[in-house]
């Protein structure tokens, strides 16, 4: 993919999540964009809906992309933003492959990361 295809990428989800707005989204709003498309791929694993788990999977990637530069720049927050990129990634070649088992394992990664990460960052602002 040409280097310049995901920023634009980015910057046109970021843009549509605001209909009207100038505004980009602010970091409460994209988590809880990624909150529900993780809801909703939880929803499309369960149903064996493989389209939705790649559409879920994709959106939970330019998200994570697009709020990687809004949260705490420290070196766990940034691995574990990695982390949830390969597993969201992950989740899209299992829902193309119809791997079941493997998308589970992908999304419990996923699930993995987020919590880790929240706590990560809940401890960082405790500390400050």
């Amino acid at each position: 993919m040409n280097r310049y295809v995901v920023p634009v990428v980015v910057l046109f989800a970021l843009m549509s999540t605001h209909v009207g707005s100038a505004q980009l989204p602010n970091l409460n709003e994209l988590m809880q964009q990624k909150l529900e498309h993780g809801q909703n791929l939880l929803e499309a694993i369960v149903q064996g809906n493989h389209v939705s788990v790649e559409r879920y999977a994709n959106e939970l990637t330019l998200l994570s992309e697009a709020s990687t530069w809004t949260s705490l720049r420290t070196p766990e927050y940034l691995q574990y933003a990695s982390w949830f990129r390969d597993a969201s990634r992950q989740l899209v070649t299992e829902a193309q492959d119809r791997n079941t088992e493997r998308m589970t394992f992908a999304y419990t990664e996923l699930v993995t990361t987020c919590v880790q990460c929240h706590r990560h960052v809940r401890g960082a602002q405790q500390a400050d």
